[in-house]
């Protein structure tokens, strides 16, 4: 099969399954995840599915590139490549419990712009696939996403592994998730 395939079954799988915790989480629940554009907050959502672990982050752009526009200047392009090769590096911003053994497979990055009213918002959406060669061993993952990108203050967690499902919000002085 080809990519594209590959990453439209990922991608519906993953939204499958937080269309299940959705409905199952209460909706006072305050560890929902932010669906709207909020600076500051970025959403996380992992899904076990055998030996990978697919992963989406999806956060307001200025979070990671500090504005909201398609670049324009010199600063603008390097801040924008900078977060990009940031974000690529994902075995430094997610870092599974060693005896799981996962190593990233793919990262693919989708950047863009939606109209609201009389405003613009730009959002950043980053898949990520892992491999793991022992996913029962799955048990903690430490963020890095604080310290790569400051701006970020509260990221809202779902998540689906062999052990369960979940949500949680971890900050910069709080970034493992224990599944």
């Amino acid at each position: 099969m080809n990519r594209i395939v590959l990453l439209h079954r990922a991608g519906i799988c993953i939204i499958s399954m937080l269309i299940a915790i959705g409905s199952l989480a209460d909706e006072s629940n305050s560890h929902r995840p932010h669906t709207s554009h909020v600076h500051g907050i970025a959403a996380l959502n992992l899904v076990l599915d055998g030996k990978a672990v697919h992963v989406e982050l999806s956060s307001p752009a200025a979070n990671m590139v500090g504005f909201e526009h398609a670049p324009v200047s010199d600063a603008e392009h390097s801040a924008q490549e900078d977060a990009f090769l940031r974000l690529k590096n994902a075995d430094q911003l997610f870092r599974f419990n060693k005896t799981a053994n996962c190593h990233a497979a793919e990262v693919e990055i989708e950047s863009g712009d939606e109209e609201h009213a009389d405003t613009r918002h730009s959002d950043i959406t980053v898949m990520y696939r892992f491999t793991c060669d022992a996913p029962g061993e799955l048990d903690t993952l430490r963020i890095g996403l604080f310290d790569a990108f400051p701006a970020i203050d509260n990221l809202a967690v779902q998540y689906v592994t062999d052990r369960g499902q979940g949500a949680a919000t971890l900050r910069s002085g709080e970034p493992l998730l224990t599944f």
